[in-house]
């Protein structure tokens, strides 16, 4: 497999993410070949899957890919996104509308020598962002469903604006 080599200073850091993880009683396995680990993180009573890996030759990479969108929600999942990446500091939403893919990504920069709240904090940012995005997705589908209402009754009203019209028409003529 062709990866970029990992530092000492990264190494020394996904164990320290590993150790973070045992200490939280979060399930954690160490892979290989690129080095990284699979985290199973609970975000409000639901586990999620997060890769921590190297992100570059200064920092790690928290990385939480979620489910793929259904068709019916992409435009709101889009939406969604942009609206939550507005207000997060640390976290960023990706979503891929061609192929309806989210991940919710934190880069960490690398201190000397690991520590522990740079790590709770890289995970209460995924947090942050995983609860704003799934809230902002149920928001702006709940709009959508509004709107779509909304419209069908203006067209019941037009046809039977329609109709009336036509009756009146007939009596006429």
């Amino acid at each position: 497999m062709n990866h970029q080599p990992v530092s000492d200073k990264q190494l020394a850091w996904l164990r320290a993410v590993a150790r973070f993880c045992r200490e939280q009683d979060a399930p954690c396995m160490q892979r290989s070949d690129p080095p990284h680990l699979l985290v199973e993180w609970r975000v409000e009573e639901q586990p999620w899957l997060v890769q921590v890996s190297p992100a570059s030759d200064w920092g790690l990479l928290f990385l939480l890919p979620l489910d793929t969108i259904p068709a019916s929600h992409a435009l709101a999942a889009l939406m969604a996104s942009g609206a939550v990446n507005f207000v997060l500091a640390l976290a960023c939403v990706e979503f891929e509308p061609a192929r309806r893919e989210a991940r919710v990504r934190v880069a960490l920069a690398l201190a000397e020598p690991p520590a522990a709240l740079l790590i709770a904090t890289a995970f209460q940012a995924l947090e942050k962002a995983l609860i704003g995005f799934v809230q902002a997705i149920e928001f702006f589908k709940a709009l959508e469903e509004a709107q779509a209402r909304e419209q069908r009754a203006q067209q019941t009203e037009e046809r039977s604006f329609g109709a009336g019209l036509w009756v009146l028409q007939q009596a006429r003529d």
